[in-house]
Order: structure tokens, then C-alpha cells, then sequence
């Protein structure tokens, strides 16, 4: 069975998608993983990477930002919301079902990208179930020096240490996230629990499965929440029943480089922790060091006869 790299990316720009496509593909081959990014209509070098690449475009119309940008659609899109939520109370039994997927599908194309990818996560992964491991990932600060998939227990869900911070009561942005979404009683339930990164995570597809089951009514109803971190932490902390390992940035196929001084070094072109390569590199745009190392793997250049992108544009 393959492996599956799952990212969401509306409004992207070309060289994030590049730097994440081209490294994506070059240790994760056709043979062994798909690679499908959810994306919004945004020019045909995007579409040329793609299939030159191998990579599967899924058409995204999420109208987040449009309705921020227009307060009389923001406000006619809600009232729309809030009258399929009521008439899925309130109808008939057998009525309800269809409201709510309506209301469903309303909630994902008007939420905030950053939730609104769970539900389109879902989606998929309900048609596309049979991958050995899944991998939901931001795009838009993600580069790969390995596949992140080799190795790893089937019988888990792997999480990654954001920050090395533990929830306390305002002791740091994460916890008070957490407050502004769930209360001080939110808090007080992850409390000394480290703070883990929702946009990368990896586990089989009925594992992931499971993840989007328990992320979509917590972002239906905190829809208005405009970021996914809090309700990801409260689910895997509180609510999800499986296994789970929370890796450090010691230890797991994932360095999320947010927060952290520099315990990792750039030893020949990759970045590695206590000589160990590293698979994933998330928020690698942080730091000047790690931004200017990716930037010059995997420079940009112009596309080869016919409008294709080549195979080989990246640096040894």
C-alpha cells in the first residue's frame, strides 16, 4: 500500500509550492507515496509543476477571504449558516440528515482555510481510505529531506512537539489560545501537556479518519475561531480514544522550528539534530539559516519547452 501526503494551500505562493512539491516528490517517488494538495485556481505554472511532478490537484473554492474583504457577503453568507444549522434542529427526523450535511459544506467553503482544510480532509480521505499512512501537512512552510514515513509504528498516531511549552494559565500564546477558545476550564484540562502542532500530523487513514471525525463538530461549532491549533490540542488531548505519540524534536520525523533556540545544525546541506537527518522540516521560514539553505536547494527556474516544469531544477 502507498502513503498518502495530504496539504491544503489556498492562495499560496509559487515558490512555497514549489520548494514543498519539488522536495515532496524527490524522496517520497510515485511508487511509494501520492501526493494531493487542495488549491485554489491560480495560474498554469501551478498545474505544469503538478503533473510534471505527479502531484494531484484538488480545486478548493474557499471564500474566507473574500467575505472578509466584503462585509455585506460575510454577513449573507453567516445568516445562510445559521439558517441551515436552525433547520437541521428543527425539521422533521428524516429531514435533518441533509441540513446538515448542507450546513456542513456551507461552514467548510466560509471558515478560515486553516480549519476549513479538516473538513475537506475528511472528504477525501472517506473516498480515498485504502493508504498505509496519511500525512496532513501545511504547505507553505514545509520542505522535506526524507520521507517522514519510513519507520514509523502503524499502530499510532504521531504528533510533534510545537514549541517545547506545557498549557498553563497564560504562560505562553498557546495556552492563551486555548483560553480564548475553550475558557480557563480548557486550559486547566491540558494543563503541563506540551503544545502540539496541528499542521503536521501522521497516522493511518482510519486513525486520520478519526482526527477529522472529532475536528469537524468542534469547527462547526467554533466556527468564528479562525485558526484550528486550540481545537486540534483539545481533541488529541482530551477527546481522542487511539494511541498516540507525542514526538520531541528529538526523536520524531518532524522539527517544527517555532519557539525552539537552535538545537539542531546544518551539517552538508540538511539540517540534522545530534547528527540525525530530520525527514520534515516545518516552519523552516522562521529562521534565516534554514530559509536561505531550502531557497538555494531548490531554486526556481523557468519552465522547459511545452510549459513543463523539469525534473531536475533542484540542487544535489
Amino acid at each position: 500500500m502507498k502513503d498518502l501526503i495530504l496539504a491544503y494551500a489556498t492562495n499560496c505562493k509559487f515558490e512555497d509550492y514549489y520548494r514543498f512539491a519539488k522536495s515532496a516528490r524527490r524522496f517520497c517517488p510515485r511508487e511509494e507515496a501520492d501526493i494531493v494538495i487542495f488549491l485554489n485556481a491560480q495560474g498554469p505554472k501551478f498545474s505544469a509543476l503538478a503533473i510534471a511532478e505527479g502531484i494531484t490537484l484538488v480545486p478548493s473554492a474557499n471564500v474566507w477571504k473574500m467575505s472578509r474583504d466584503s462585509k455585506l457577503l460575510n454577513y449573507q453568507l453567516h445568516l445562510w449558516i445559521l439558517w441551515l444549522k436552525l433547520l437541521s434542529q428543527v425539521l422533521p427526523r428524516r429531514h435533518r440528515p441533509y441540513f446538515q450535511e448542507l450546513h456542513r459544506l456551507a461552514v467548510a467553503d466560509w471558515v478560515h482555510p486553516q480549519s476549513g482544510r479538516w473538513l475537506f480532509f475528511r472528504d477525501f480521505l472517506a473516498v480515498n481510505s485504502e493508504y498505509r499512512l496519511v500525512m496532513t501537512s501545511d504547505l507553505r512552510d514545509v520542505v522535506f529531506q526524507e520521507s517522514p514515513f519510513r519507520g514509523l509504528d502503524q499502530g499510532v498516531l504521531h504528533v510533534f512537539d510545537q514549541d517545547g511549552m506545557p498549557y498553563d494559565h497564560g504562560l505562553n500564546f498557546d495556552s492563551q489560545w486555548l483560553e480564548a477558545v475553550y475558557g480557563k476550564s480548557g486550559v486547566s484540562r491540558l494543563k503541563g501537556l506540551n503544545s502540539i502542532c496541528c499542521g503536521t500530523v501522521i497516522g493511518t487513514s482510519a486513525q486520520m479518519m478519526h482526527v477529522c471525525d472529532l475536528m469537524v463538530p468542534e469547527i462547526l461549532r467554533k466556527r468564528r475561531i479562525p485558526f484550528d491549533q486550540p481545537i486540534f490540542n483539545m481533541v488529541i488531548g482530551s477527546r481522542y480514544d487511539g494511541s498516540v505519540i507525542r514526538h520531541s524534536i528529538i526523536d520524531g520525523p518532524v522539527l517544527t522550528l517555532f519557539g525552539y533556540t537552535q538545537p539542531w545544525q546544518i551539517i552538508d546541506d540538511q539540517v540534522r539534530i545530534n547528527d540525525r537527518l530530520v525527514p520534515a522540516i516545518h516552519m523552516y521560514d522562521r529562521n534565516p539559516e534554514t530559509l536561505a539553505l531550502f531557497q538555494r536547494l531548490y531554486p526556481i527556474s523557468p519552465p522547459l519547452q511545452g510549459g513543463a516544469w523539469g525534473q531536475t531544477e533542484c540542487a544535489p
